[in-house]
């Protein structure tokens, strides 16, 4: 008995763990998408009832837009493990000016039907140079 309680509480324990190796999966191939600017390919991670507007956003500034660098600085489970804090760094830039900006972005994810979804995305913070204004990359 004490047997197949060791192996029910392994088995549970591999699901969480498999669980936050597919969040993580997740995350890291959808902010890779953003580092590099592939919209299409990071939409596939977007909430489908909020895709076409994240899109819409991200392609809106055409081809100004440049990203530095993309940092993932935490991920976090929380509740019962089907939703997710992300926070991630950002280093960017628009052209012509090419004043290197930084923001801070919270992600919040979950887990739907068995895959990781974005649901929201907000800036928590940004900073630039004190002669620019700053604004959050869309």
């Amino acid at each position: 008995m004490r047997s197949v309680l060791l192996i029910v509480t392994l088995l549970a324990g591999c699901g969480a763990n498999a669980g936050r190796e597919a969040l993580q999966d997740t995350v890291r191939v959808y902010n890779s998408q953003v580092r590099w600017m592939q919209w299409a390919g990071a939409a596939r991670f977007v909430d489908p009832e909020l895709r076409q507007d994240w899109l819409n956003a991200h392609t809106a500034h055409g081809e100004t837009l440049r990203i530095t660098d993309l940092t993932v600085n935490q991920v976090q489970q929380v509740g019962d493990g089907q939703e997710a804090t992300v926070t991630i760094g950002v280093s960017w830039y628009r052209l012509p000016t090419m004043n290197l900006q930084f923001t801070a972005w919270e992600q919040r994810w979950k887990l739907v039907e068995g895959a990781w979804l974005m649901v929201k995305e907000t800036p928590i913070e940004a900073s630039a140079p004190k002669s620019t204004e700053v604004k959050p990359w869309p």
